[in-house]
């Protein structure tokens, strides 16, 4: 293994003694016997330095036995099983040559076999085979120069003895050599198939963060394919639906005008136009879901949006319904509700989320709604990264919370829930199955994060985290509605342009109803050809005209010629880029189709009132 070496170099040798124990458990099983053997008869020859030097050994084997079964770590088993070894090799090789060389005990010339075999097992190195032939030389001149007499008498035995220890110290340096070559193989081998084997288990890991890297990449690709076909669809029928819708919209509030308050077609007429409301919202959730990247600069206080939401007619009825629901809510007081974004839709945002606490709950339960400032000084993980985000990177965040105690989310759907059309709701009733896709669109185009947790059985929390505005300055909220006497104008002249004959006749009557001298154009070209001949205060032109020319390009050829000329935009859809084109181009917000008759009337004296 590559990387740091241990601190005892392991040979081969001793790194097969650790593998196998076994092997070295059961050759020590019979040498302990037999020494112990040896000792008891060399004690019944009186023979004392040998029953010393066979109990030295004994007790060596012994230790070295104790070691194997120890659960010690492998570095100290193997320096206590190499000094151990080393030390009685030694110890008995000082012996032999001392009781054969000096006292000339031949009887123990046998041993030296054992000492040779030993060595050339523990010391398979340069040291050894010194250690051997000093062995073999010292033996062959220790008797010829102690006593030439027993060298003479045992002359054919010691030459016979000396040419056998020699051969079988060869024998058995050779036979060594071979050892720890195909040893050093077989290590090298398996530290080449350990390397393999983490090569290829950093491969496999690699290649699955990589499958699941492109799965979720997958996701995202057929999610965002989802999103174009619904935008496209929506985008295809959004502006002729929303034309339909302002007559079902717009001639209620024109009609209601006329009756008493006690009329009984007054609450026909109020459910047509809720109605046509209703529906007009839906297309506009499907816009939602098709425009990614909507302009947002508006500074807004979520506080407030909240609030809002909170006293609307939408919410109350919401509670009615769920009467055993309890609500707690908790504004965020020291650093505001500052962000910067599209009101209609984050407030779109905020009443989804809490509508969807609220009918989550069955029974008795509760729902809490907050709304903090949390600055990030490092990354947080995403427990569920619905976004492909894996972090929400630092910064200072405003986070809008909603928890709730209903049945949860399972979490193989936890993906599923921010799905166009997913919903658990039945369809058609409680909800169209919009409502979290728009809540994720809505936080994609504000650059924000999304953080989800569910357990089944006991609840959901959702916590929205968008980038904090802390300089922002608001604006003054937009009256929620007015008395149609403030509304009502001064005999003002006003231009309205549109291709469709339906919203001149809706937009006629109802400026005339307010007060305004009012004159209609079919087109681009018939609005220049009658500013040519008549002048206005107020032109009102529809963004997308066919065939001719559109109402940016009929605002820039009117501007050209008359830059004081006020302009006030509608349009029942337009692209995003073209919506910021006639922004700019009128000064002002736009008018969108359909509008009730205050929407109209509000924006048509902001815009007169402009100088």
């Amino acid at each position: 293994m590559e990387g740091k070496p241990h601190k005892t170099d392991i040979s081969p040798a001793e790194r097969q003694v650790l593998d196998h124990p076994a092997t070295l458990k059961n050759f020590l099983y019979i040498l302990v016997p037999a020494l112990t053997g040896l000792n008891v008869y060399l004690g019944f020859h009186h023979a004392g330095w040998a029953s010393a030097i066979v109990s030295f050994e004994l007790a060596g084997f012994v230790c070295v036995l104790w070691v194997i079964r120890s659960r010690l770590p492998d570095e100290k088993r193997i320096l206590i099983y190499r000094y151990f070894f080393r030390v009685q090799i030694l110890a008995l090789g000082i012996y032999l040559l001392w009781i054969i060389g000096v006292v000339h005990r031949l009887m123990a010339t046998p041993w030296t076999f054992l000492f040779v075999f030993f060595l050339t097992l523990w010391m398979p190195d340069r040291r050894g085979t010194t250690i051997i032939l000093l062995f073999n030389l010292a033996l062959l001149l220790m008797i010829p120069l102690t006593a030439m007499d027993v060298f003479v008498e045992h002359r054919e035995f010691l030459i016979r003895f000396h040419l056998a220890l020699l051969l079988f110290s060869l024998l058995a340096h050779k036979s060594t050599i071979i050892r720890q070559n195909y040893l050093g193989g077989l290590f090298k081998a398996r530290a080449e198939a350990e390397r393999s084997e983490q090569k290829y288990k950093a491969l496999s890991d690699r290649l699955i963060k990589e499958i699941e890297h492109r799965d979720r990449i997958e996701k995202r690709l057929h999610h965002a394919i989802k999103m174009e076909t619904v935008g496209r669809v929506a985008a295809g029928v959004a502006h002729d639906l929303n034309n339909i819708l302002s007559g079902i919209v717009t001639y209620p509030d024109y009609i209601l005008l006329d009756l008493d308050k006690d009329d009984p077609m007054r609450e026909s007429l109020e459910t047509i136009k809720t109605s046509g409301m209703r529906a007009a919202t839906i297309v506009d959730d499907l816009l939602t879901l098709s425009r990614r990247g909507v302009a947002v600069t508006e500074p807004l206080d979520l506080n407030q949006l909240l609030r809002s939401y909170l006293d609307s007619p939408e919410h109350l009825q919401l509670m009615a319904s769920f009467e055993s629901v309890s609500l707690t809510v908790e504004y965020e007081s020291g650093k505001g509700g500052a962000v910067v974004g599209s009101p209609v839709h984050l407030a779109k945002t905020l009443m989804n989320l809490v509508a969807n606490a609220v009918e989550s709950i069955q029974g008795e339960g509760k729902v809490g709604i907050s709304i903090r400032f949390k600055p990030l000084s490092d990354p947080e993980p995403i427990a569920n990264p619905v976004q492909g985000h894996r972090v929400i990177p630092p910064g200072d965040y405003m986070v809008f919370t909603v928890s709730d105690t209903g049945i949860g989310i399972a979490p193989k759907d936890l993906e599923s829930v921010f799905e166009p059309f997913y919903t658990r709701k039945q369809m058609g009733r409680s909800g169209t199955g919009l409502g979290m896709a728009v809540v994720l669109g809505t936080v994609n185009d504000h650059k924000g994060f999304i953080q989800m947790t569910s357990t089944p059985g006991e609840g959901t929390r959702i916590s929205l985290y968008f980038p904090a505005a802390l300089d922002a300055s608001f604006r003054e909220a937009s009256p929620g509605s007015e008395r149609i006497e403030a509304l009502l104008g001064n005999n003002e002249k006003i231009l309205v342009v549109d291709d469709e004959p339906v919203q001149l006749n809706i937009a006629e009557k109802l400026l005339t109803r307010l007060g305004y001298s009012v004159h209609c154009c079919p087109s681009g070209e018939a609005c220049l050809e009658f500013l040519g001949k008549y002048p206005v205060d107020l032109v009102i032109l529809d963004i997308i005209m066919e065939p001719g020319m559109d109402g940016v390009s009929t605002c820039k050829k009117i501007l050209a010629d008359r830059p004081y000329l006020k302009v006030l935009f509608v349009t029942g859809y337009s692209e995003a880029d073209t919506l910021e084109k006639a922004r700019q181009l009128s000064g002002g917000s736009c008018l969108f189709k359909p509008y009730a008759l205050e929407d109209m009337g509000r924006m048509v004296r902001d815009r007169l009132a402009v100088r």
